[in-house]
């Protein structure tokens, strides 16, 4: 079975200025963080004047990825000017709009053709001839220049000083960039609503020396903080993770917060706690987390609010099991009060420096006494699994739960912020489920890269190939996994299974995408394999929606292992027929 639940096109949007705008930001919304996709094999284990916000169009939602296991079953010309209403994903998120709220937008247009462009021009002829003579001004206005051009005149309009303040930034006298002018509108957004916070804002040296997108993302979120309580926003500028230059997992944290205060006036609520004194790895999936509740499940996400552990503060020692909470919500709901007792809980933690990406924190939670050798487990596959792909592992913190909150019976998966593996499998004895232990640890890390393709064939045998190698490498004895594991009933090859529905699809996927990349394993040889494969991961690792156009299909394997005529004339043709 596979969930169409669209996690990573996440709501945001909001009231922005004028339809230019809105259209405006249609086009900078984007993404930086993957999050695994679902799939599922089942195992026989038992085991301001700020306007009203519109209402966003999608919401994100927690993605399953289990484990199969081997053997085992805007106002007029003279009107007021409208401060805009930042659209607020998390990183990892995209906004989308609905077919009839974009408006016709032409490629280019004149300046004085914006609103009250001309009325600027009467009213403050120096500071219009200042934003009139900008580099990406003066030549036409583009449709990713028309949001920040519109919000200069309007800020301009209110306050003149603000609006030369902020003129003065090094980086608006060039071409003006899509991470620069999300951070103009946001700017011009705070300006008029908190100006205190705006004037501490444009000293900052990280805002003053240019816009990156992760700064962009933490620029733009500040209004949505704003619009539930200017002191929350006040504070959060304050900190010194803020001022001293903003790093992916503190972009994270500010747009998570931004997210809950847009949604449910509930990011001020954090402000002050202790775990946001300093921003570790796991306080961004924790905020993360629940922010996918609060979209998910609001009532939930206010019960967790509401409990004594969260409102005596959540401390760095809590964010661990907090950050499972989105994930349990949907597949143990009753378990959420039990993770929220922090005297219920284990969790061992271990550092490690993997090549490629540098420090990684690893955390495991239990309900219940566990291996010793789980972690040593879970870190030999991690260091394998980053080897093998030859790319950095690409989360910084790994979580992974042990305890009865999988899929239906499955025996594991993967939600992208966090694994969860059925509690027999955390064992070392003469037991199936501790011979296939590595086997599934090293499944559900190998979906933090595979993730998000358009076939469920796709993500479902790489990461089966992953755990097939490692299983061969540690044991020295050939594995088969998925392979072997389900017979397909009803697909021949890969065409078949994309033609199932989604409730039949499973098994052929696991089976017929693993005999897939087995064979071009076989037949390659372990290097030239991992040449395509990594130029297949490659291709992806910026998508983070199934139904993209861009998503990985077999058009990318076939461009990916092109270089090699067997694979492009014999393998893939085998396993993928297509009729002329």
């Amino acid at each position: 079975m596979r969930f169409s639940v669209g996690l990573v096109l996440f709501a945001v949007g909001g009231a922005i200025i004028g339809a230019v705008a809105m259209f405006f930001y249609s086009e900078v919304s984007r993404s930086s963080e993957p999050i695994a996709r679902q799939s599922e094999v089942p195992s026989s284990s038992s085991a301001a004047t700020a306007i009203a916000p519109a209402t966003p169009t999608s919401t994100p939602r927690s993605v399953l990825t289990p484990t199969a296991i081997s053997a085992l079953v805007p106002s007029e010309e003279l009107g007021s000017p409208l401060p805009p209403q930042i659209p607020f994903p998390s990183p990892v998120g995209q906004r989308t709009f609905e077919p009839g709220e974009r408006p016709t937008v032409p490629s280019t247009q004149d300046f004085d053709a914006l609103r009250a462009a001309s009325f600027l021009l009467r009213s403050n002829e120096e500071t219009y001839h200042t934003i009139a003579g900008l580099p990406w001004v003066r030549d036409g206005v583009s449709r990713i220049a028309s949001g920040p051009a519109q919000s200069l005149i309007d800020l301009a309009l209110v306050d003149s000083d603000a609006a030369r303040e902020l003129l003065r930034m090094s980086w608006l006298a060039d071409e003006i960039s899509e991470d620069e002018a999300w951070a103009t509108v946001s700017l011009v957004y705070l300006a008029l609503d908190v100006p205190e916070t705006f004037q501490r804002l444009i000293t900052i040296p990280w805002i003053t020396d240019g816009i990156d997108e992760d700064e962009a993302w933490a620029i733009g979120s500040l209004s949505d903080v704003a619009t539930e309580s200017q002191y929350a926003v006040e504070r959060l500028v304050s900190y010194p993770w803020f001022t001293d230059g903003i790093l992916p997992d503190e972009a994270t944290v500010v747009t998570a917060l931004g997210s809950m205060s847009y949604e449910l006036g509930a990011g001020a609520e954090f402000i002050g706690m202790s775990f946001l004194e300093s921003i570790e790895p796991s306080d961004a999936i924790a905020l993360m987390s629940l922010e996918f509740l609060s979209y998910d499940s609001p009532a939930a996400f206010r019960r967790v609010m509401s409990h004594p552990s969260v409102v005596d503060g959540i401390t760095d020692d809590e964010t661990a099991t907090l950050a499972l909470l989105s994930d349990v919500q949907i597949t143990n709901p009753d378990m959420m009060d039990t993770l929220l007792e922090q005297s219920n809980v284990q969790i061992e933690r271990r550092s490690i420096e993997l090549p490629l990406a540098g420090d990684v924190e690893l955390a495991i939670v239990r309900l219940q006494p566990g291996a010793a050798r789980s972690m040593g487990l879970l870190e030999s596959a991690v260091r394998f699994t980053e080897d093998f792909m030859g790319e950095p592992l690409p989360t910084n913190f790994l979580l992974l739960f042990y305890a009865d909150a999988v899929v239906s019976d499955y025996a594991g998966h993967n939600s992208g912020l966090s694994m969860t593996v059925h509690p027999d499998f955390d064992s070392d004895d003469d037991s199936d489920e501790a011979s296939y232990a590595p086997y599934i640890l090293a499944h559900e890390v190998a979906h933090y890269y595979w993730n998000n393709s358009s076939q469920l064939w796709l993500d479902e045998g790489a990461a089966e190939i992953v755990s097939i190698v490692y299983e061969e490498t540690t044991t020295g004895q050939e594995a088969m996994g998925g392979a072997n594991t389900y017979l397909c009933a009803y697909a021949a090859d890969l065409t078949g299974v994309e033609q199932l529905e989604e409730t039949l699809a499973g098994d052929c996927a696991y089976s017929l995408g693993t005999r897939f990349f087995l064979d071009l394993y076989r037949t390659l040889g372990e290097e030239e394999y991992q040449r395509g494969f990594r130029d297949l991961y490659l291709m992806g690792v910026d998508i983070l929606d199934p139904e993209d156009p861009d998503a990985r299909g077999i058009d990318h394997v076939r461009e990916a292992f092109g270089f090699s005529q067997e694979a492009r004339d014999e393998i893939i043709p085998k396993w993928y027929w297509e009729s002329p």
